[in-house]
């Protein structure tokens, strides 16, 4: 399987897991774990934890704030400046985006940290 695939698929299904048994910030080592195991290249898989992060972290926050009626981030987007619920919700998604898109980051980082690309020796004669 492509990595780009495999790596959507273990944010995505690691995200439904989260939310199901993990705490809420489980999401971000996840992300991480992720990013160690399948990134490739840098900007393409960070855009794509960018984008999945904000996807899950924008749908649940949506989930949440529809079973209560939107009463709390009413309530709440009177603390940040009068913000209303879609600019709540849209604060949250960017929030879960940065943290995702930033682990997958790190993810790669860390393992070409830990196991650097072997360099092509050339023999001159």
């Amino acid at each position: 399987m492509n990595n780009t695939l495999l790596l959507a698929l273990s944010i995505v299904l690691g995200g439904i897991l989260c939310l199901l048994i993990l705490p809420w910030w489980a999401y971000l080592p996840l992300a991480f774990i992720a990013g160690f195991f399948f990134a490739r290249q840098a900007l393409r898989d960070a855009g794509l934890g960018f984008i999945l992060g904000f996807c899950w972290w924008a749908g649940v926050a949506l989930q949440l704030n529809m079973a209560n009626k939107g009463i709390l981030s009413a309530r709440v987007g009177v603390l940040f400046a009068g913000l209303q619920t879609w600019q709540m919700l849209l604060v949250t998604g960017i929030i879960g985006a940065l943290l995702a898109g930033l682990g997958v980051l790190s993810g790669l980082w860390t393992r070409e940290l830990v196991f650097p690309a072997k360099k092509k020796r050339r023999y001159h004669y």
